[in-house]
């Protein structure tokens, strides 16, 4: 197919030739098609810019049938509908599997990623349009797409979202086309550079022992396909990586994915759950390029790099072996990156076995279970082992082993040699020093032995060497029979009496021997005692007074109760009566009598005998102070020694005013009156008047007379 098209802009869409249903269009059908084809982002060029050579177009068939693709396949219909045409009904797309379409439709992002407008009735040649090479394309560029390699689509300056108008001319000439901005996501690598296609750059991202595979910049999760995050990358630009498959785990709290168990992540609900690394798949654009990456297998032995590449049948597993123990075959078994690298005991050793244990038939050590057996492989016997001695392994260039220098082992021999081969020199003989096991070689010597040293006495005993030095054990501050124990007063000061101690005074040479035991069992009808044979207490009952503890108990004897002897109270309780007035008297159990002051008091009289009570005279009362009574008698009246003739028996002697007769009284009132009553004379006094008082006048007294000596007149 040739074609001869304007291509003075980048942007101008080519007129091609169109075939339809086998017969020419008209002009004015490929005219109207001609105006009706704009660019990517772009108007259409001026038709008179565009060029056709008609001898070359491949049309057939009249406008509005159905346009077949280079293989024959119905893919739309020719829209001349602005020349007034109708051709809607016929063409349908027979090429709309993910990956593969030939289209965008409406100017989105079909299920691949691809961009652009629907160009359907442009195939082949057209943007979008499948190509093999740069010659299939009307505009001669044919570029990667996600979902193969397609005709590109022309810009100037934007495009549908995921894509970017980039310069994809490999030439001297610029063409700018939509290229996807994630074509190289999650293709195997092995440098940022092979992650660059269509003039967009990713970084190569590393994805652990499963390799390393390109990323996508982002900025945010949402710049990122589904299964996908915008992660930190070594310090670099964010790139969208794949993300684990979480199932569930161990539902642990979490914040990050340490936190969690082995073989689990923190998941966005803030729980632990199982993680399963995310596996990428190979894109055209890789299997095309035949992309590889470095992977790893890793396990206790060691770690073995090895490859992954995209191919026809996708991503090939890691090639890396298993790392394996070193073995002598000029090999890197382990893959550390020496040969024949022999550990220390690598297959190099000589055993020697006793001709006793279970005998059990074997082939390998795992075969016998017995603790220090192992497989005589000479006879097939698991015996117990003696030793084991290696060598210094080393591999010849042909991976050849080489072990001269193993020795035979046997039973170790106290002779400063391994002889056993296990690592440790003489162990089985050693030199007991109290509590102490000391191994030949270590100090030893107590007491007057100090100073020495653990040697080999013959091939079959160790001993100190200070051992001579051993003494019998006396009373002077020295250790004679080195055992750790200074003086040991138990064997130098024995008195062979149980009941008291040994006791060594080590600088003055002297034994003593101090009661060593109390027998004293606190019960007071016992008589206590020690037996010297065994050291074991004597308490014999007895009988006779005691104390109960109770000291308002008098008569305590010993006796029996409950059958163990005790002090029983006697039946004759203590009196504490202390015959003083002043005390309340009782007794307290512990404490005995107790004698409290009180307040007591007691009727008095100082006077005679037979004067109490006559006339004036009258008792009065003693009290108690502080537990004493008080020698004043408070109150008590006692007869005058004269009569003081005022009505009343002063000295008491049953006669009242006894040898006071007046031979005339003269009575002075300030005013008053003398009022006759029943043949009775008395004196009244008249209240209110300027005075109230008067005066009597005997032949032996002069009485003043007030309101009270009134009254007393008056009720006489």
């Amino acid at each position: 197919m040739s074609r001869s098209y304007d291509m003075n802009t980048p942007t101008g869409r080519d007129i091609r030739a169109i075939r339809l249903g086998g017969q020419v269009a008209s002009l004015a059908a490929a005219l109207l098609l001609l105006l009706a084809a704009p660019g990517c982002g772009e108007s259409s060029p001026d038709a008179g810019s565009g060029k056709s050579d008609a001898s070359e177009s491949d049309t057939g068939g009249a406008v509005g049938g159905d346009i077949s693709d280079e293989d024959g396949g119905i893919v739309g219909n020719a829209d001349t509908t602005a020349a007034g045409v109708d051709t809607s009904g016929g063409g349908q797309d027979t090429n709309s599997d993910v990956g593969g379409d030939d289209t965008v439709g409406g100017g989105d992002a079909d299920a691949s990623g691809d961009a652009g407008a629907d160009t359907s009735d442009l195939c082949p040649g057209g943007p979008n349009c499948k190509c093999d090479k740069n010659d299939d394309c009307d505009n001669a560029v044919c570029i990667w797409q996600p979902g193969g390699k397609r005709c590109a689509t022309p810009c100037t300056t934007s495009c549908e979202s995921g894509f970017s108008c980039n310069n994809v001319s490999t030439g001297s000439d610029a063409y700018f086309a939509c290229v996807s901005n994630q074509l190289s996501l999650c293709s195997p690598c092995e440098k940022d550079g092979d992650c660059t296609v269509n003039g967009i750059s990713a970084a190569c991202v590393d994805y652990g022992a499963n390799g390393k595979f390109c990323g996508a910049p982002c900025a945010t999760n949402a710049d990122c396909p589904k299964a996908y995050a915008c992660e930190e990358n070594g310090g670099k630009t964010k790139q969208c990586k794949l993300q684990p498959t979480l199932e569930p785990g161990s539902g642990k709290a979490c914040a990050k994915d340490d936190e969690c168990d082995e073989g689990e992540a923190c998941g966005a609900d803030g729980k632990c759950a199982k993680s399963t690394p995310g596996q990428c798949e190979c894109s055209p654009w890789s299997v095309d390029k035949g992309l590889t990456t470095t992977c790893s297998q890793v396990n206790a032995e060691g770690t073995c790099k090895g490859t992954r590449t995209c191919g026809v049948n996708g991503l090939t597993a890691c090639d890396a072996p298993a790392a394996e123990a070193e073995s002598c075959n000029a090999k890197d078994d382990d893959c550390d990156g020496v040969t024949d690298n022999l550990a220390k005991d690598y297959k190099c050793s000589k055993r020697a076995f006793k001709a006793t244990g279970s005998l059990t038939a074997c082939k390998t050590d795992g075969d016998c279970g017995v603790a220090g057996e192992k497989c005589d492989e000479t006879d097939g016997k698991c015996k117990t082992l003696i030793g084991e001695c290696f060598g210094t392994p080393s591999c010849t260039n042909g991976g050849q082993l080489l072990c001269n220098d193993a020795k035979t082992p046997k039973s170790e021999q106290c002779n400063l040699d391994d002889d056993d081969c296990d690592g440790a020199t003489d162990e089985d003989f050693v030199w007991l020093q109290g509590a102490a096991t000391l191994t030949v070689g270590s100090p030893c010597g107590l007491g007057a032995c100090a100073g020495g040293q653990v040697v080999c006495q013959g091939l079959s005993k160790a001993v100190c060497d200070t051992a001579n030095k051993i003494g019998v054990e006396t009373c002077d501050a020295i250790d004679n029979d080195c055992d750790g124990t200074t003086d040991n007063a138990a064997l130098v000061c024995d008195d062979k009496d149980a009941c008291t101690k040994n006791v060594c005074e080590g600088a003055a040479k002297q034994c003593t021997n101090p009661a060593a035991v109390n027998c004293d069992d606190g019960e007071q009808c016992t008589t206590d005692g020690c037996n010297k044979a065994d050291g074991k207490c004597l308490n014999t009952p007895y009988t006779g007074s005691c104390d109960d503890g109770n000291a308002c108990t008098v008569g305590d004897l010993c006796g029996v109760n409950a059958g163990k002897p005790t002090c029983l109270a006697g039946s004759v309780q203590k009196v504490c009566d202390d015959a003083n007035l002043c005390t309340n008297d009782s007794c307290e159990p512990k404490t005995g009598c107790v004698q409290l002051p009180n307040s007591a008091t007691q009727a008095c009289y100082s006077g005679p005998k037979d004067t109490s009570g006559v006339g004036t005279c009258k008792g009065g009362a003693q009290f108690c102070k502080a537990g004493t009574l008080d020698t004043a008698c408070v109150g008590e009246f006692t007869p005058n020694t004269t009569e003081k003739c005022d009505g009343l028996d002063d000295d008491c002697n049953g006669k009242t005013d006894d040898g006071c007769s007046a031979k005339g009284v003269r009575f002075t009132f300030a005013t008053g009156a003398l009022i006759g009553e029943g043949g009775k004379k008395k004196v009244r006094m008249r209240l209110g008047g300027e005075s109230n008082a008067g005066v009597a006048v005997g032949t032996k007294q002069t009485g003043r007379f007030g309101f009270i000596a009134w009254i007393r007149s008056v009720l006489k």
